[in-house]
């Protein structure tokens, strides 16, 4: 014997399609990523340097570059500055602006 189908089905299935569409709704904010953690991969990521490099400019990256990977994108250190330089674990963010100075003995970022 086959039932009917009744009106209370159809509102039933309509209310857990609705609860289902409005707990995805909610749980998307909470396991994506704000924009603030990171960037988009497609941004680029500019960062100045000037002082004692060879060319002092605005370099694009993909990600945030450390020093080292700032410094072989200026040419590398005029003749004469300190080596190794402090802060070389650190990345830098856009925006960034970085001033390399050396007095003969020491280097100052």
């Amino acid at each position: 014997m086959m039932r009917k189908k009744q009106i209370n089905d159809s509102a039933a299935g309509a209310l857990i399609l609705l609860f289902f569409l409005l707990t995805m709704h909610l749980l998307r904010g909470v396991f994506s990523f704000s924009a603030a953690d990171s960037p988009p991969f497609d941004e680029k990521v500019f960062v100045q340097i000037s002082g004692n490099v060879q060319w002092p400019g605005v370099y694009a990256f993909c990600q945030p570059p450390a020093l080292r990977e700032l410094l072989n994108r200026a040419g590398g250190l005029i003749p004469g500055t300190q080596k190794p330089l402090p802060g070389n674990g650190i990345s830098y963010h856009g925006g960034s602006s970085i001033c390399l100075r050396g007095d003969g003995q020491n280097a100052y970022i």
